[in-house]
């Protein structure tokens, strides 16, 4: 539906942006077996719009201060490259080792009415 106006919505987004009015809106939520249930959370289309231009932005900012073997959700880096330096580093060496870990419910802990409350 986005796309059906694109221009005219594009133009709202970023009058809505400069005037400071803009808000973003409610996430939907639902629940997906990978192989584990987990809860989704996903944001209304024009908010992934304003997070892609602010990613736009900012992320080279970020990009810059990370040290070459961060992997997670940086442009050609990834998982699969990860695992890859990490069996290079293991090639060979019988003393090293690697704790792989997950905090289980995490994310779905985060006190988000203590992020509410610093806006």
């Amino acid at each position: 539906m986005f796309a059906e106006r694109l221009e005219e919505n594009i133009f709202a987004l970023r009058q809505e942006l400069l005037s400071g009015r803009y808000q973003f809106g409610p996430y939907r939520h639902f629940k997906v077996r990978d192989p584990k249930e987990r809860l989704i959370h996903v944001a209304p289309f024009a908010d992934r719009v304003v997070h892609h231009a602010i990613n736009d932005v900012i992320g080279p900012i970020f990009e810059a201060s990370f040290i070459d073997h961060s992997y997670a959700c940086r442009v050609g880096k990834g998982n699969a490259l990860a695992v890859k330096r990490l069996q290079k580093w293991l090639d060979g060496d019988p003393d090293t080792y690697v704790l792989m870990l997950d905090i289980k419910k995490f994310f779905a802990n985060v006190d988000r009415n203590q992020q509410k409350n610093r806006r």
